[in-house]
Parts: C-alpha cells; structure tokens; sequence
C-alpha cells in the first residue's frame, strides 16, 4: 500500500485532510496530513523568517525522521510549491506527486508568477506584523472543526 504525506495551501493545516486520511487508512494505505510552520494550529511558529524553504524543510524532516520512502506527497494550492520542491531535494524518498487544485510549478517559477492579479492583490494585503496573509473569505482558516 501506498504512503501519502498531505500538505495544505496557507489557509488551511492538516487538521482539512481528516476525511480523506480516513478514507486512504480504510482502504490500507498510510496517510500523514502535515501542518507547516507558522500555518493553523501552528500560527505561533511564524516569524519574518518563515517561507516557502521552511515548508519544503519541514516535510522533508518528516520523510527523514520516519525514514519514509516512495511517499506519494498530495499538495493543495501553495502546497503544490512545497512538494514540487521536496521531490527536488529528496527525489528517492518520493514515488510521486499530486497536485490538487495546486500550483504546479516548473523550474524557475514562483507563487508570485503562477498566480493570477486578484490572488497577487491577496497576498500583498498581509496582517498586522507584516509576515502572514490575510485568511481568503472563502476558507476555513479558523482551524480545526470539532
């Protein structure tokens, strides 16, 4: 059975893989849904030194620790930059890629340059201290549902 590490876009953590992760566990497979620095549950964490290198550090320290191999790494929106860049770093510890309704970047691209004027606008208007986004009006950026 397959290994599938999740990872959310900003506005969301792992806690929004729930259903699915029990599903994929159903069906035999291992599933592992990730929060990122600074991201949800884990918003204490974000400092001005928190980016997408952090992200990419902080799922391939969990293919390392658990020494996880042939992972299926699931990216949904910014997510779909972080596995692209943990496939980079760690290409034997990953089976392969899924993007889900992600950015799907190619060598040379940025969130930046991927995304359209409107979601540019979102990211320029940023919360108080200057290092985090405003939660989109669609999303469920308040956390964990009960």
């Amino acid at each position: 059975m397959a290994m599938f590490v999740l990872i959310s876009g900003m506005c969301h953590g792992g806690w929004c893989f729930r259903e699915l992760c029990e599903g994929l566990r159903r069906h035999g497979h291992r599933a592992v849904p990730l929060t990122l620095t600074g991201l949800a549950e884990r918003a204490h964490l974000l400092d001005g030194g928190v980016n997408l290198d952090t992200h990419i550090r902080d799922v391939t320290g969990v293919l390392e620790a658990e020494d996880v191999r042939d992972a299926v790494l699931v990216g949904h929106s910014y997510g779909g930059m972080v596995i692209t860049g943990v496939a980079d770093r760690l290409p034997g510890r990953v089976a392969g890629l899924v993007y889900l309704d992600a950015v799907v970047p190619q060598d040379g691209d940025s969130c930046w340059s991927l995304v359209s004027d409107r979601e540019r606008q979102w990211y320029a208007d940023v919360v108080e201290t200057g290092y985090a986004t405003r939660p989109l009006p669609f999303s469920e950026a308040a956390g964990p549902r009960g």
